[in-house]
């Protein structure tokens, strides 16, 4: 989906309920890899302070991600 625009920022996207995440990927609205990168950058700014991650292997989920899309 590059080039088309967030449905939401990324703190609301990360906010969200997952069964509307779901919605908007399969409608084409909003694509994996967008929220992806959503995630991780809420990750990366509160991470820090929980380390609640203890293992994060972005290489990996944005590769599904791109499987995701691809589909």
């Amino acid at each position: 989906m590059s080039g088309t625009m967030p449905v939401m920022n990324a703190p609301d996207l990360c906010f969200s309920p997952a069964t509307e995440l779901a919605r908007l990927v399969r409608e084409r609205k909003l694509s994996a890899v967008e929220l992806l990168q959503a995630c991780l950058q809420q990750i990366e700014r509160s991470n820090p302070q929980v380390n609640a991650i203890v293992t994060l292997v972005p290489e990996a989920a944005l590769a599904a991600a791109r499987d995701i899309d691809a589909r």
